[in-house]
């Protein structure tokens, strides 16, 4: 039980050694916000594949990990209300540092997402049997993507939950909605691509989600989704101390199985599944990798790209196609 304060104390520490009083302050209010913060949604059954057998994996405060023992659907349990969340999401305590701290990546980073997006509509375009003309990027952020789908003559269309983010995309010239999808205004079977980076584990219902957007693709429309990986070698290994298990930010922790079974059940076909670093630092992958074989960094390396390969890299990647009616 003692785990989040020791963690809290050391971090306290390294923080106000390099920043000073004042952020040490910021670091300790964000931690008294999100532990505030109460379970008060209880489910029991599993979003993924209906099955009431679930149990708990791992007890946490304030809420517990519980797993479904079908599909192996990892999430907290009870869920946070849908005001709390939205504290959370516009709070300087909560997430807002979170997103700044993205914009500074990508600023600084720029040629290193570019090729991430790259490689992401390579692989659309190389599945898709429809021309792409529109897009909708479901929790876009500042709109990163957006604009690139932009700059390649993409008409592009987002949902964002945070209004400073989503002004900020707005600001330039991206159709970016302020809120949920499910309030989102658009019409029934109106893209030929949506995509989802690391948005559907923050949602309080995956399960309604991924059924609205199949309803907003058309007939043979594609559908990218990108989430932390719960298969991942690195998860397996400390999914306690894993840095993508996250609350309240980070709900619902997803496998390749039970993704396919929660996207087949919406009326996807699913063409692609594979997984890579993502946004992690590949440094906990080598670590764990370490306690199993030993070698040269060149034969580290070809472990960490066998990793991959079996879908065990942090990052999850599923690309679907909607099936005809």
């Amino acid at each position: 039980m003692l785990k989040k304060p020791k963690l809290l104390f050391f971090k306290a520490i390294n923080v106000f050694r390099e920043k000073g009083f004042f952020s040490l302050v910021l670091v300790i209010k964000r931690f008294i916000f999100r532990y505030r913060i109460k379970g008060i949604v209880l489910l029991d059954t599993c979003i993924a594949c209906g099955s009431h057998d679930i149990s708990i994996f791992l007890k946490e405060r304030p809420s517990s990990l519980y797993r479904c023992k079908q599909c192996s659907l990892i999430f907290f349990n009870p869920l946070p209300s849908k005001d709390d969340l939205a504290d959370f999401y516009s709070s300087e305590e909560g997430y807002i540092p979170s997103v700044r701290d993205y914009m500074l990546e990508y600023t600084k980073n720029y040629s290193n997402r570019l090729t991430r997006y790259e490689g992401f509509m390579k692989r659309i375009l190389n599945i898709s049997t429809i021309e792409i003309k529109n897009v909708l990027d479901i929790g876009c952020g500042y709109g990163f993507f957006l604009l690139y789908c932009k700059e390649k003559g993409i008409k592009s269309f987002g949902v964002e939950i945070a209004k400073e983010t989503s002004s900020w995309a707005q600001e330039q010239g991206m159709e970016v909605f302020n809120g949920t999808l499910q309030e989102a205004p658009f019409q029934r079977g109106s893209f030929d691509l949506v995509t989802s980076f690391h948005c559907l584990e923050h949602s309080l219902n995956p399960e309604l989600e991924v059924f609205k957007i199949s309803s907003l693709c058309r007939e043979n429309g594609i559908f990218l989704l990108a989430v932390p990986n719960a298969f991942s070698l690195v998860a397996e290994d400390s999914f306690s101390t894993w840095k993508w298990k996250s609350w309240p930010a980070h709900l619902f922790y997803f496998s390749p199985n039970n993704l396919q079974i929660l996207l087949e059940r919406a009326g996807f076909e699913v063409v692609e599944i594979y997984s890579q670093a993502g946004d992690t630092d590949i440094h906990d992958d080598m670590r764990v990798i370490r306690k199993q074989i030993t070698g040269n960094s060149e034969e580290m390396h070809a472990a960490l790209n066998r990793l991959n390969s079996l879908n065990k890299g942090q990052e999850l990647v599923i690309i679907s196609r909607k099936k005809a009616a």
